[in-house]
Order: C-alpha cells, then sequence, then structure tokens
C-alpha cells in the first residue's frame, strides 16, 4: 500500500500555498493567537510533485534540532497538515513586545509536503500611543535564525528539489525604523523617521535551484533585505557588509 501525499508541483502552486497561508494567519484561521502587534512570516517552499517527509519523518522531527528562537520552552502537536510547534511561554511577557500576555511570540508548522513555516512576533514600541516603532536588531537576528534554521532541516533530511523562499511582515501600516536601523533604543524627531505604508509587506520570492550547492545563504539574502529596508525609506538592510556577508 502506498500512502499518496501531494507536493508542491510548480512555482505557481507554490506561490498559491503562500498566498493562502499568509491570509490564514493574517485572519487567525491557523494556530493560537500571536502578538497583538506586528510579526514575521517566513516560507520555504520545496517544488516537487510527491511529498517529501514521510509520516515517520514528521513524526520524530524536532524544530529545536535546527531552530532555537528566543525562549525558555516550546511545545508540538501534530495534526492533519504534519506537525506544529510552538513557543510555551504564554504567561510571560516579552521585553520588547507590548500586549503580548497570553499570545504566542512563534508558531512554526512543518508540512507533508516538504513546506516549512515560521511565524514570529517582530519587537516593537508604540510608547507614547501613535510612535510606533520596529527593533530591525532583533527582528534580523530572529530571521536569520529562521533562515538558518530551515536551510539545516531542508539539508538534513536531503531535500535537492528547488526550493522558494518566502518573507512577510505583517500588521506593520505606519510602523518605523530609525533611519539608522543599527540603532537600539531611538532618538530625535519622530517625523524624519519614514513609516511603512501598507499593512503587509509581501517579499519577492527567492528561488533557490539546489539547497545542496549553496555555501552562504545570505547570498540570496541580501537583495531581498534591501527590498525590505527600503520599505522603510532606508537605502538598503545595514546588516550586510560591502561583500553581502552578515554584520552581527
Amino acid at each position: 500500500m502506498t500512502l499518496l501525499l501531494a507536493g508542491l508541483e510548480s512555482i505557481e502552486k507554490a506561490k498559491e500555498f503562500r498566498k493562502d497561508r499568509l491570509n490564514k494567519v493574517n485572519n487567525g484561521e491557523v494556530w493560537g493567537p500571536l502578538s497583538d502587534g506586528p510579526y514575521c512570516v517566513v516560507h520555504w517552499l520545496p517544488i516537487s510533485e510527491k511529498a517529501l517527509f514521510k509520516p515517520d519523518d514528521i513524526k520524530s522531527l524536532e524544530i529545536s534540532k535546527f531552530i532555537r528562537m528566543r525562549t525558555y520552552s516550546e511545545s508540538k502537536r501534530l495534526n492533519l497538515d504534519g506537525v506544529r510547534f510552538y513557543s510555551n511561554e504564554k504567561e510571560i511577557t516579552h521585553p520588547f513586545i507590548e500586549g503580548d500576555k497570553g499570545r504566542y511570540f512563534w508558531n512554526a508548522q512543518i508540512f507533508h509536503s516538504g513546506a516549512l513555516e515560521m511565524a514570529f512576533a517582530l519587537s516593537f514600541r508604540n510608547d507614547p500611543p501613535g510612535r510606533r516603532w520596529l527593533y530591525p536588531g532583533e527582528f534580523i537576528n530572529d530571521l536569520w535564525v529562521v533562515m538558518d534554521g530551515f536551510k539545516k532541516c531542508m539539508s538534513h533530511f536531503d531535500i535537492t528539489a528547488p526550493i522558494i523562499i518566502g518573507v512577510s511582515l505583517l500588521r506593520v501600516l505606519d510602523y518605523r525604523f530609525p533611519i539608522n536601523s543599527r540603532i537600539r533604543f531611538f532618538t530625535g524627531d519622530y517625523e524624519l523617521h519614514p513609516p511603512s505604508d501598507r499593512e503587509q509587506i509581501t517579499l519577492p520570492e527567492i528561488k533557490i535551484e539546489n539547497l545542496q550547492e549553496v555555501k552562504n545563504i545570505e547570498d540570496f539574502e541580501r537583495p531581498a533585505f534591501d527590498i525590505l529596508w527600503q520599505s522603510f525609506g532606508l537605502e538598503k538592510c545595514d546588516y550586510y557588509d560591502e561583500d553581502g556577508k552578515r554584520i552581527p
């Protein structure tokens, strides 16, 4: 007997899948509630006609082997799509996230198809009311952890299919980066800091033909992250040097 589990057989299917999942995440139709504020959603979507994870793979998979987010503990739950992992800190208030008591800091869903999805809350301030700030340093470090972890996960399971990578920010209307986004605490004239002009920022997809041949994932990251920084009115992401290497 063969269990027929479908994959994402084309780039078009992968893009449709990403769009559908973003809508569901934004409408609160999946997982438990995230922070009331903005958050990031990352997708790694391998292109394959058949599912790339076997049921035994899903059952034994532990996300902590590949990704360690800034949380003390995590929970795991099998579901129809595959397996879900989520932070287990509902009663802990994150020091840089407001209004998150009783909420989850991050959620990850691993699909039978081989698709990987992670959503995590962005560090922000809204003080005084109407002054909405994002902390780019916290955000970029969390994003690097997810990108590196998904690469390790795909490599661990020897996935060589082409992969579509997508990064999106949700609920970011009127949020701002500092002009020098490497500054942790913001000062100066609020009006000088450029705001996001939309609720959702969906970056163009990145396509990797064969992950096994990729030595440095940052070679693919930087162009997309430059576009993200430009969405907040900045010239480029200043967490990479002129050679495209990460600056911690």
